[in-house]
């Protein structure tokens, strides 16, 4: 896995992280807002006592910035390492063994190079030149 994909991979996790925790912090915010009102879940139980304690004393707005920040760090945490472990198990045990990730990227760009030399030869025999020795420049005499 390249770096740019694992890159573009994170941003990705980033964003959906962020859009995640503010979905959950306007639901959590509906829900602050139904529990504090008159006729709400029950004027008396814990949560709502708690929900008039937060609202009257933090205010409404920053706890639930801070309550969307600590979602964001959470699910931020969760889906990166879960990309974490996929790319530790993707990527190839090199660490342990460097000539051999150094004899396969070696061999990786010999192919290439055997490939580009093939199309080359293709190509020009496709437009009917021949590059032998003849053509090349020739250095100065002097």
């Amino acid at each position: 896995m390249s770096f740019e994909a694992i890159r573009r991979k994170f941003y990705l996790v980033c964003v959906s992280s962020a859009v995640l925790s503010g979905a959950c912090g306007y639901l959590l915010l509906r829900l602050l807002r139904f529990m504090t009102r008159p006729s709400g879940i029950g004027g008396e139980s814990l949560p709502a006592r708690s929900a008039a304690w937060i609202v009257n004393h933090v205010g409404a707005k920053p706890a639930l910035l801070s309550a969307c920040a600590a979602l964001f760090l959470v699910f931020f945490h969760w889906r990166s390492g879960k990309l974490r472990e996929e790319y530790e198990v993707s990527r190839p045990d090199a660490e342990g063994l460097p000539e051999e990730a150094l004899m396969r990227s070696c061999l990786r760009a010999e192919k290439q190079l055997a490939d580009i030399r093939g199309r080359l030869q293709r190509w020009e025999q496709r437009n009917g030149e021949r590059a032998d020795a003849s053509d090349a420049p020739d250095e100065k005499k002097v």
